[in-house]
Parts: C-alpha cells; structure tokens; sequence
C-alpha cells in the first residue's frame, strides 16, 4: 500500500480511506499528513528537501521568490540556492543517495 504512489502505480480508490484508517493513527502526534516513501533512503532525501525548503521559507518570512532567486536557482547560485549545510557522522549508514552517501545527518545550519 505504502510504496504504489512512490512506484508510479495509480492508487486504488480507497487508498485515501487507507492511508486514514492505518497509517495516520500511528503518526507522530501532532501531524495530519502522511506521506508514503518508497524506502528509507528515499524517505531520508525527502526530508534533507522538507527542511531546505522549509528554512527557505522561514528565511523569506512566508514571502514569494524574487525573479532574481527563481532566475539563480536555475545556476545553483546565489541568491536562489543559498548555502546550507547537513551535518553527517560516521558509522551510521543510511543508504547510498546522495546526501547519506556516509551517514545519518544533523541539519546544524538549519536549527541553529
């Protein structure tokens, strides 16, 4: 049930009255969202990308992106693409994407 929408198979019409009934009670309190991953290292890139754009955000105070950020982001640039950094430790593997090529990580940059 999980991994269809990851894999690109059309959910079945219940699949909403699913995610409802089995996953969102086991949920973290607090959140009303769940959202189905088609393994851990894909699960661990979405949320490196969660919190990039949700410091993105906070940094612009909830505003829309400048034509000049739009424009830059196109070249990893400046202002678009600021400079953020993940912290990662040995010895903690957790898959072979990009950002967790070695290990776990601590998003230092973003909570501090």
């Amino acid at each position: 049930m999980v991994n269809r929408p990851a894999l690109g198979v059309h959910p079945t019409p219940q699949f909403i009255k699913q995610i409802d009934q089995i996953l969102l009670p086991i949920a973290p309190k607090g959140l009303e969202h769940v959202q189905p991953m088609m393994c851990g290292s894909c699960s661990n890139e979405n949320a490196f990308k969660a919190m990039c754009m949700w410091y993105a955000n906070k940094t612009r105070q909830g505003k829309a992106f400048t034509d000049e950020e739009l424009q830059s982001s196109m070249f990893n640039k400046a202002p678009g693409c600021p400079s953020v950094s993940i912290m990662s430790f040995e010895g903690a593997f957790h898959g072979r994407t990009f950002g967790k090529l070695k290990s776990f990580f601590c998003l230092s940059v973003i909570f501090s």
